[in-house]
């Protein structure tokens, strides 16, 4: 009786481990660090019209759907809600160059830890 104990504790043991390797190495995955350039936009306002969330959007290509027109393609960055990321608030409409760490959510949106930014010249 105490070998089958002992044998399905080493195997919930063994299981343990790889599952924590498995939760270390896929939430590395999904943190990048980047810089990225673009637009700070309003995400959202409360109902006195204060912006509260801002995002970077960022153009990543430009398609051309016909000779004469092209498609540009945006990149939102949700900024996070931390120090540096409310520093961003006041920004809107200003274009940023800013250095964080991305984490993308299994829908695919992207929130940037901002670690520094600097303002640029806007076109």
């Amino acid at each position: 009786m105490f070998g089958r104990i002992r044998v399905y504790f080493i195997g919930l043991a063994v299981l343990c481990i790889t599952n924590w390797s498995y939760v270390i190495s896929t939430s590395q995955l999904q943190e990048e660090k980047v810089t990225i350039q673009g637009t700070v936009e309003a995400d959202d306002v409360d109902e006195d019209g204060t912006v509260v969330t801002v995002v970077i959007s960022v153009e990543i290509a430009s398609k051309a759907t016909t000779e004469e027109e092209h498609e540009i393609i945006h990149e939102r960055y949700l900024i996070a809600y931390d120090k540096k990321g409310r520093q961003l608030l006041d920004l809107v409409g200003r274009t940023v160059e800013a250095t964080g760490t991305v984490k993308e959510n299994e829908e695919g949106n992207k929130t940037i830890f901002i670690k520094g930014y600097r303002v640029l010249q806007n076109k």
